[in-house]
């Protein structure tokens, strides 16, 4: 089982140094994603500013990780009735 399998995706961490952490994330965020189709709840696509969207494919895929890990976290967080 790869890593990405076992939902472990690298992430770099500020000295540059890689790091492994699980992520509900999966697949990992493609450079194709799709931001038309977002889901209601706990969409981490849905707290992906404007200007990143527009640079999405163009972005490095450990930072399109680290972007979707720190959107995922806000998304775990909302609350519905």
């Amino acid at each position: 089982m790869s890593g990405y399998e076992a939902g472990l995706y690298p992430v770099r961490e500020p000295k540059f140094k890689w790091m492994y952490v699980v992520s509900s994330i999966s697949p990992p965020p493609s450079a194709t994603e799709d931001f038309t189709k977002l889901t209601r709840v706990h969409d981490w696509r849905n707290y992906v500013p404007e200007c990143l969207r527009k640079a999405w494919p163009d972005l490095l895929e450990e930072t399109r990780m680290a972007v979707a890990l720190v959107c995922d976290d806000v998304a775990s967080d909302e609350e519905w009735e």
